[in-house]
């Protein structure tokens, strides 16, 4: 039995597990290819409809949840805890550009806003940083 990888016939022991590495013609990659971003981003809410942490819980849910649902996006409940009227809400990503990053956090943004105007909570704080977190060449 043999196994056909990156155009290379390879023979198969059962059983036998095979780490290999891509001929040197499949990674023609530049310096600038090798670069790795980093955006994250913290949204400061205020929640004030919210008479208890279950109606605070509720809205934080349905906002993570819309955001994970529409965007290749982490998104985080960063406290306080305890607090029913407010909410710090942490949102992290990755990617090969800062374009993408930028689009990507900037589509974010409108989404938040959008959902801002549905009235279940107020925006009082937005920032943002996209930023090269180094080489992936070593």
């Amino acid at each position: 039995m043999t196994l056909t990888v990156y155009d290379r016939d390879i023979p198969a022991a059962a059983g036998a597990i095979y780490v290999l590495e891509p001929p040197e013609s499949c990674c023609n990659w530049s310096e600038d290819d090798m670069s790795f971003w980093i955006a994250a981003a913290r949204l400061s809410l205020r929640l004030p409809f919210a008479g208890s942490l279950k109606d605070r819980r509720h809205v934080v849910r349905s906002l993570t949840d819309g955001v994970r649902s529409r965007f290749a996006i982490s998104v985080s409940d960063l406290g306080p805890d305890g607090c029913h009227n407010a909410a710090e809400l942490g949102f992290a990503a990755a990617g090969s550009s800062s374009a993408e990053l930028d689009e990507r956090m900037g589509n974010l943004e409108k989404y938040l806003y959008q959902r801002e105007e549905e009235g279940e909570f107020e925006i009082s704080g937005f920032s943002l940083e996209v930023f090269n977190y180094g080489d992936l060449s070593n």
